[in-house]
């Protein structure tokens, strides 16, 4: 590795296993011509993704979970736990959240509160899911340095790392 590139991988707090890895995820091969300075850009913007929006800010911070362990259980522990994340989202979208009405929360439909509350918990659950996805692909990504997985399998997970395609919703 030359000096320059000794250098450029410190100046961007990389190593050149994490370049390389980033590189590969994005499809760029060994070799190929500004390979490091693409490496380089994928990561900042990987960083971007995940460092300017956190989901928590705890998290980020390093901080325990102000809830606990509140979020530790199954979906269907939740409020409105056994709805489907569309089914709530629906539900919370079309409800009137200005008029309470009474025949419909006799009849048993969930009023604004509920909605709100389990829409509320829902976030926070798939968030902290979520995290512990990305954290057991990263934990199977570094124990695969040598290659032991099929490929089939390493392609699971590479496609589970890879940041979201950007998208204009205009």
């Amino acid at each position: 590795m030359s000096d320059d590139m000794k250098r450029a991988f410190e100046a961007s707090g990389l190593t050149p296993t994490t370049a390389h890895r980033t590189a590969f995820n994005l499809g760029f091969r060994a070799g190929s011509e500004g390979m490091h300075q693409r490496a380089l850009r994928a990561e900042k913007q990987v960083d971007r993704l995940v460092n300017g929006m956190p989901a928590a800010q705890w998290r980020t911070a390093r901080e325990a979970d102000p809830f606990g362990t509140t979020y530790d259980c199954a979906r269907a522990a939740l409020c409105l736990g056994r709805m489907t994340d569309d089914e709530l989202a629906n539900a919370v979208f079309l409800h009137n959240h200005r008029d309470f009405d009474l025949g419909a929360a006799m009849s048993g439909e969930p009023s604004s509160i509920v909605l709100l509350t389990a829409a509320k918990e829902r976030i926070r659950w798939l968030s902290r899911a979520l995290e512990r996805t990305r954290e057991s692909l990263l934990a199977v990504q570094e124990w695969d340095t040598h290659g032991r997985l099929p490929d089939s399998i390493r392609a699971v997970v590479d496609r589970g790392l890879r940041p979201p395609k950007e998208t204009s919703n205009g």
